[in-house]
């Protein structure tokens, strides 16, 4: 389940939703890393949202979407254009938004939401960013 979760959706809204933030937040980080390591990054993303899932979850109700992956995609982003900018207010602007969107979610879904997911892709994808950045991964083809 750990490695397969970001596969399976609760429908099309869910499916759309997830299709969505990876068109958007997608050619980004292509462009920086190539194909490959764009692959890297969303994978590790959304690993790293299932191990958070893991680690912090108390229910036993599953977890399923991309959107670890996908806020993951937004992790780096962010980190990005905080490298690019320097602009704390930017930044921490980009994370309440991504609080706010979760708390919203979580009070209209009635609580299913695997916000520990988006977290532990959120930490992830900046961190693997960060990483890839450093190994010379920005612009490279894949």
């Amino acid at each position: 389940m750990f490695a397969t979760y970001a596969l399976l959706h609760a429908g099309g809204t869910h499916l759309l939703g997830n299709l969505l933030g990876s068109l958007f937040l997608g050619p980004q980080a292509v462009t920086r890393l190539g194909s490959r390591g764009f692959l890297l990054l969303y994978a590790g993303a959304a690993l790293g949202g299932s191990a958070a899932f893991g680690l912090l979850a108390t229910s036993a109700s599953p977890m399923v979407g991309a959107s670890g992956a996908i806020f993951g995609l937004a992790g780096a982003a962010t980190l990005w254009d905080w490298q690019r900018r320097r602009a704390p207010w930017r930044s921490a602007g980009i994370v309440a938004g991504l609080v706010l969107f979760n708390l919203v979610t979580l009070v209209t879904t009635g609580g299913q939401l695997a916000w520990q997911t988006h977290l532990g892709g959120f930490v992830a994808g900046a961190a693997l960013a960060l990483w890839l950045g450093r190994r010379g991964g920005q612009g490279q083809a894949g």
